[in-house]
């Protein structure tokens, strides 16, 4: 056995856990490591089978999520596309300085020529577009937006001009400012899946903001407030796949505790401690939403 892991499993059993299948650890300390089973250290509680079960949990979890953020990052795109093809003439409309606040021109016209250039080499769809159509130089809306990532959409998107933000917002049914700010929360968890990181007892770095639209989730920075999160632009995009309940079924399924996932155990609404978590998809899709300050006409961008 590996030296470095034999400190290992002594650490391990430094921190009380009993470890009575040293093969079944042995291998998840060779091919996962360590460090990535220390996140659930704390809520394994010494069982050596709960912290694996834990960390099988937030794998498929992630999975969950990166489907459920496909979805918003899809619909994103093709808001934008159409929202600058119907307001917009020229060819190339992602490049009209008039779609962006005159701060921002310059360097978001410079980004977009240098991404241009940078696929022009590197990427077999625009490499194989612009030999089909060799006296152009740009790339048609679809083509663009396609090929961004999800944090230059959401920066390209923050550029716009203000109104253009509001109302490509309002295609979600949520006014613009609230909408960004949900945007850089997704972003960030979109991070958090795409590297790995543990998610379901995570402290997030990040607050989810609200406005009174679910009491629960609001000043939150636990998976409670994403997951609320995703789970109302889902309902909000296809409001009859049922992903969020996919999620639900997967945390009964490992017996994931709420207060495991709620950072501030004096708001847990005390519904959930003896519930299935149905009640929180419940809260979630409720039509009360419809009369929460998420949808109101506020202008919020007025400036004091």
């Amino acid at each position: 056995m590996n030296k470095k892991i034999q400190e290992q499993i002594q650490m391990l059993q430094e921190r009380w856990f009993v470890i009575t299948d040293q093969e079944k650890i042995l291998g998840y300390l060779e091919k996962v490591g360590y460090h990535k089973l220390l996140p659930y250290f704390k809520d394994a509680n010494g069982d050596i089978d709960r912290l694996i079960s834990y960390y099988i949990f937030d794998k498929r979890l992630r999975f969950l999520i990166l489907d459920m953020l496909e979805v918003i990052e899809n619909a994103l795109k093709s808001v934008c596309i159409n929202y600058i093809w119907e307001n917009f003439s020229q060819k190339d409309r992602y490049m009209d300085k008039v779609l962006y606040r005159e701060e921002c021109i310059v360097n978001r016209i410079k980004f977009i020529e240098n991404k241009i250039s940078e696929w022009k080499i590197n990427d077999s769809k625009v490499k194989n577009y612009f030999s089909a159509h060799a006296s152009e130089k740009t790339l048609p809306d679809y083509i663009f937006f396609d090929k961004l990532t999800f944090w230059e959409l959401i920066k390209i998107y923050k550029d716009f001009n203000l109104e253009h933000q509001k109302t490509i917002a309002w295609y979600f049914g949520i006014n613009g400012m609230l909408f960004t700010d949900w945007m850089y929360s997704l972003k960030y968890l979109r991070n958090l899946c795409s590297h790995y990181e543990n998610v379901f007892n995570k402290t997030m770095t990040f607050s989810v903001k609200s406005r009174t639209i679910l009491q629960l989730i609001e000043n939150q920075n636990t998976f409670v407030s994403y997951f609320c999160l995703l789970s109302v632009f889902n309902k909000l995009l296809i409001p009859n796949f049922g992903r969020a309940q996919k999620v639900i079924e997967l945390i009964q399924k490992f017996s994931i505790a709420p207060r495991q996932i709620w950072l501030d155990k004096k708001n847990l609404p005390s519904e959930l401690e003896s519930e299935a978590w149905e009640v929180l998809v419940d809260k979630v899709y409720s039509k009360h939403i419809i009369k929460s300050n998420l949808f109101d006409d506020e202008d919020i961008y007025k400036t004091n």
